[in-house]
């Protein structure tokens, strides 16, 4: 009988022994240092350009203030009512003025030429040169190779710079923060599978850069005997005067994000 009892005594404290050593290993596993990891993701999103603002320059000479001043007045209003034919609404058609260095000349009577500045340029003929410049903001890209031509029928006028930009570029920013994130919860789970661990909480988080790759090497304006300079910002192309004008707009561009995170692995 004693013997059974030891024998049972045994068994219950060896069991309370390794419950002893089970609940240690446990609570050290909660309470003892964590493993953590930290990685950087990234984020790419191709996202449709939708609107564009271009640049045009409208320039008359003539022997007379008088005469260039009127063929400017008449070039710009017929490239307005051009403009409007192709459903463009008057008020994303605006008109600034040209400031060359060189010395104003006064106003004569009977006109009004307060949004225009008027100077006189060398040129071979010494005639009087009067520039305008006008801004014409697309809010789609569906008619933007019948805007190009339509300018280009003035010899008179010229493209100065085109620059396409996106309507709701937030969105499209958070859409690529959403991929990078992604990014770095697949890396994370990849590193707890190799070392056999699971994904703990996150503990930090680090939201990185966001950015929109640069429109330059994508804009093209195809001008029979022009040369292309793209703009500082990369999202502008200067033109030179030449004579037809085709363009090829760019489709999409990539907007870029970055986080950096550190998860627990346990």
């Amino acid at each position: 009988m004693n013997r059974r009892l030891n024998y049972k005594t045994v068994i219950l404290i060896t069991i309370c022994f390794g419950l002893g050593i089970l609940t240690s290993y446990v609570y050290q596993r909660m309470t003892g240092p964590k493993q953590t990891v930290s990685v950087s993701g990234q984020g790419e999103i191709d996202a449709p350009v939708d609107q564009a603002t271009i640049g045009v320059q409208i320039k008359n000479t003539s022997d007379s203030y008088s005469a260039s001043l009127e063929e400017n007045r008449k070039n710009v209003k017929d490239l307005k009512v051009a403009l409007k034919k192709l459903g463009i609404n008057e008020s994303r058609i605006t008109q600034s003025s040209y400031s060359p260095p060189y010395r104003l000349l006064p106003e004569e009577p009977g006109f009004d030429n307060s949004d225009m500045s008027v100077r006189k340029a060398p040129n071979q003929n010494g005639g009087t040169t009067v520039s305008t410049n006008v801004e014409v903001n697309l809010d789609s890209l569906k008619n933007i190779e019948k805007v190009f031509r339509v300018i280009d029928e003035n010899p008179n006028t010229k493209i100065t710079n085109t620059h396409y930009s996106l309507r709701n570029q937030k969105s499209w920013e958070k859409k690529a923060r959403e991929e990078a994130l992604k990014d770095v919860r697949e890396q994370v789970e990849s590193i707890a599978k190799i070392n056999k661990l699971k994904v703990g909480k996150l503990v930090a988080i680090t939201d990185g850069s966001t950015y929109q790759e640069p429109l330059g090497d994508k804009v093209e304006l195809l001008r029979q005997g022009n040369s292309i300079n793209p703009g500082e910002s990369g999202v502008e192309a200067e033109v030179e005067s030449g004579s037809e004008a085709v363009t090829n707009n760019p489709q999409t561009v990539k907007i870029y994000a970055s986080y950096t995170a550190t998860y627990e692995l346990r």
